[in-house]
């Protein structure tokens, strides 16, 4: 929402400017330049726009616990308080309507007669409500910066909360506690064109289920001829460390976009905004963000779709993945409004829009008839709110439905107030599924900005601001539970209780939305809400909001049925926990790399600079409880070339591999892009996390432990390969690796560097040399220069590999010291065959603790 001077009033009348739309959230200081007098000039707008789907978005990496906090009380540049409201200034709505338009249906509104199909709230036929939990603040005007409104959005993952508002966000554990924040989203986004000097506004606040992700929108424009979607996403489900940062143009065809609101997809981050140009509205849209990319830290691309004649499109957000409810593969849903009443809502389907790029009109529905809601009184005087429509608030999913809820106008009896619509749709049908639709009010309160979620058990419930002219604005929870009445509501309760008159710039504007979610457990919903808060400053606007939480006790979440899926640890490996027989733990044929093909079997090393293909293998089919589909999480790890690697201190995550109802004694094969932090040679470890399949034996952290839980679990595989390319012979290839003491004590080391090849022994036909470091030489003589297999040249202080088996013994380490050492692989007469190296360390007691192997492929010299 925008200030403007008023002369527009004039050019309305002029009929320049037919729609009289501009822009929610947006501070004076920042006015279109399109829409002020003197500056008439409209916008080309083109509504069949295409972005360019092969351009890739590069991202910027941060850690949120290294931020700097917002300073409390201290203005944000772009609050409206910074440049205040003037005399005359008025306000355009975002919405569809004309000025004339509104005035009508706000008079039809107020002689709304009494419709007995409004459910009274709070009636002694309503007993119940969910039980409140975890109840807490969250930010208020003072830690923002000053900017109103708040339109707060919330998300839940297995152990924090993060809150966003205009223009903040905020991250907690699950018990209320701050661990980062108030973070300025300028400071947050820096390196993006929504970091410092951007006018960002409208944040949105997801987590993935399916991937363990947390996902932040916000919209950044000039009103004009600029116009961003700034995401983050987090490298882990650890929303206090990093994150990948993208920006996405969305500037359309001579519009701009305002009022995203995002959704998780399985496929894709899905967002809606409406589209202004040209000095008005001009349609919605809706982008699709290339999530498995994102996830990743790789350059990420995005699909587009216009979406004229539909206003506020609402991309459907998945829950259910932790319950083995999320579809997979299927399209997505979006829900649209026909017009500003919401009397008719359509859903669209997108399917695959990284490839055939589907668009399909599934249907519409139409509820009954409502008026447009209006502003609210308050105790203390003065109304506030400034409610433009009844756009959707919501799209959520759920065991097959779509749910939605929004703002209306109705007449429970005594007159017209502002009231909760909410409906189930049935995605296959696009009719009210079993729970219906209602409308919740009641006579002299009003309801606005709700916004619900739906757990395992199909119950919903749904929070909303409420007001009177007897009370102080304050934030409510009510719901249902899914053996309840149909187009019924249960009692509502209260999460926090207004506390003072609302006072705020801009007609005492309230905001446009608030955020209701609920746990990936799928048991817990999560609220934040709005209410009037007994503070001063911020120039006089006194918001505050509040989180809590919610359950239904009848709803357990299922315990999924137990199976038995696997990787392997070796060739001959069939799932037994622990290992029943020695083998090389650090090669796992159940991980390799190609890179540059998606569907490669035999292991390719991984090239620096491009986007290679991680490919997993995983059976459902081990020795345990092997009848019942898979469902879980396959986490990969990287880390440098080493014989010795702790857990889980020295490994890197990079990728999650969601895995969906694999089907009982299958075996399966997943994907996902690898893009290496830089040159040399990795070490890969896949861990299967599943509830239906747990570690047989608790995973240990620290000394060796990558080795023992390697060895311990069928869950965890474990893959050094370095692949060499002989062509350079007979020049020389040299590799280098790692020998780290993984003990906490001093202590002696071997090395080891043994030769596997099928056929010839690659010792037999080339030429394997060993070479240590001076210090770590020097400590092997005086150890006693014990070795097998192996014979030392004192002039180039090198060790020649005589045997397929050799040793060097009595290396001292001193606590957790490393070194790096080399192996040279040179083969003037190498036959057309592959070779399998490897160098491994042990320890005193011959216990071999970890290796890399070596792929040595020849192939010809190239011909200059």
């Amino acid at each position: 929402m925008v200030y403007l001077k008023t002369a527009v009033s004039a050019l309305l009348t002029l009929g320049l400017c037919a729609c009289s739309l501009a822009p929610e959230s947006t501070p004076p200081s920042q006015m279109p330049a399109g829409l002020t007098a003197g500056n008439e000039q409209p916008l080309p707008y083109d509504p069949e726009f295409k972005f360019d789907s092969s351009r890739f978005y590069k991202p910027v990496k941060i850690n949120a616990s290294q931020l700097k906090p917002r300073k409390k009380g201290e203005l944000s540049p772009y609050s409206p308080l910074v440049k205040p409201r003037k005399k005359g200034d008025r306000i355009l709505d975002d919405d569809m309507l004309t000025d004339q338009e509104r005035a009508q249906l706000r008079k039809q509104a107020l002689n709304l007669p009494p419709d007995p199909t409004v459910q009274q709230a709070n009636q002694k036929t309503q007993p119940f409500a969910p039980n409140a939990g975890v109840n807490f603040d969250s930010m208020d005007a003072n830690e923002t910066g000053g900017f109103t409104p708040p339109d707060p959005e919330l998300a839940a993952g297995p152990n924090h909360l993060i809150a966003v508002a205009n223009v903040s966000i905020e991250i907690y554990n699950k018990t209320g506690t701050s661990l980062v924040g108030p973070i300025s989203f300028n400071t947050f986004f820096n390196g993006t064109a929504c970091g410092p000097g951007a006018t960002d506004f409208d944040p949105n606040v997801l987590y993935d289920e399916e991937h363990d992700r947390f996902v932040i929108g916000i919209d950044q424009s000039n009103f004009s001829t600029i116009s961003n979607y700034c995401v983050a996403v987090s490298e882990t489900n650890d929303p206090t460390g990093n994150w990948f940062l993208y920006e996405f143009n969305t500037f359309a065809g001579g519009a701009f976009m305002d009022y995203p609101h995002a959704g998780i997809g399985d496929d894709a981050i899905y967002m809606g905004g409406n589209m202004f140009g040209g000095g008005g509205f001009v349609g919605g849209r809706v982008w699709a963000f290339n999530k498995i990319l994102m996830y990743s830290g790789l350059p990420a691309n995005m699909v587009s779709r216009p979406m004229a004649g539909f206003f506020t499109p609402q991309p459907i957000n998945l829950h259910g993945f932790n319950q083995g409810t999320w579809p997979s593969n299927d399209p997505h849903y979006i829900l649209v409004s026909n017009n500003t009443l919401s009397t008719t809502l359509t859903v669209f389907s997108w399917d695959d829009p990284f490839g055939a790029n589907t668009f399909t009109n599934e249907g519409s529905l139409s509820l009954a008839p409502v008026g447009l809601p209006g502003s609210v009184p308050q105790s203390g005087g003065g109304n506030f709110g400034n409610l433009q429509d009844s756009r959707p608030l919501d799209f959520e999913y759920r065991n097959g439905f779509g749910w939605t809820t929004y703002t209306v106008a109705c007449n429970p009896g005594t007159g017209t107030v502002n009231c909760v619509r909410w409906a189930q749709i049935d995605l296959n049908t696009i009719t009210l599924g079993p729970a219906g639709s209602g409308t919740f009010g009641s006579n002299g309160e009003f309801r606005f900005h709700p916004d619900l979620a739906v757990n395992h058990c199909d119950d919903m419930s749904v929070g909303y601001s409420r007001g009177s002219a007897s009370t102080f604005p304050g934030t409510f929870v009510t719901g249902r539970e899914s053996s309840d009445p149909a187009n019924t509501l249960q009692a509502e309760t209260t999460l926090m209780a207004g506390q003072a008159t609302y006072n705020s710039f801009a007609m005492n504007r309230w905001g446009d939305y608030t955020g209701m979610t609920v746990d990936p457990d799928g048991e817990t919903f999560w609220y934040i809400g709005i209410y009037a808060k007994n503070i001063t400053g911020a120039g006089g606007s006194n918001w505050g909001l509040r989180i809590g939480s919610y359950e239904y006790p009848g709803c357990n979440a299922p315990t999924l049925p137990a199976t038995d899926a696997y990787m392997r640890d070796f060739t001959t490996d069939v799932g037994l926990e622990p290992d029943p027989v020695p083998g090389d733990i650090w090669l796992s044929p159940d991980v390799w790399v190609c890179t540059n093909t998606n569907n490669c079997t035999v292991h390719e090393n991984p090239e620096f600079g491009q986007v290679n293909t991680m490919r997993v293998r995983l059976a459902n089919t081990g020795p345990g409880a092997a009848s019942n589909p898979a469902n879980g999480r396959i986490h990969l790890y990287y880390a440098n070339a080493s014989t010795g690697l702790d857990w889980d201190s020295q490994w890197t995550e990079f990728a999650q591999i969601p895995v969906v109802n694999q089907a009982a004694s299958s075996t399966a094969i997943y994907n996902t892009p690898f893009n290496p932090p830089g040159t040399g040679h990795y070490c890969i470890v896949a861990r299967w996390v599943s509830d239906q399949d747990p570690m047989t034996f608790p995973e240990v952290f620290g000394t060796w432990a990558i080795g023992t839980n390697t060895r311990n679990n069928n869950n965890i595989v474990w893959r050094n390969m370095n692949v060499v390319d002989l062509v350079m012979l007979p020049d020389g290839v040299s590799n280098q690796v790692i020998v780290r003491n993984i003990s906490d004590l001093d202590t002696r080391l071997g090395i080891a560097v043994f030769d596997r090849s099928l056929r010839h022994p690659f010792v037999e036909e080339g030429e394997i040399t060993l070479r240590l470091p001076d210090e770590l030489l020097e400590r092997w003589m005086q150890g006693g220069s014990k070795a097998e297999g192996v014979r030392f040249d004192r002039r180039t202080r090198a060790f020649q590999i005589l045997q397929p088996d050799a040793r060097l013994f009595n290396l001292f380490f001193k606590k957790g010291e490393e070194f790096k050492v080399n192996l040279d692989f040179r083969a003037p007469k190498v036959p057309e065959q592959e070779f399998h190296v490897g160098i491994a360390q042990f320890d005193e007691k011959g216990q071999v603790m970890g290796g890399v192997n070596y792929e040595l492929r020849h192939t010809k010299r190239r011909q200059k």
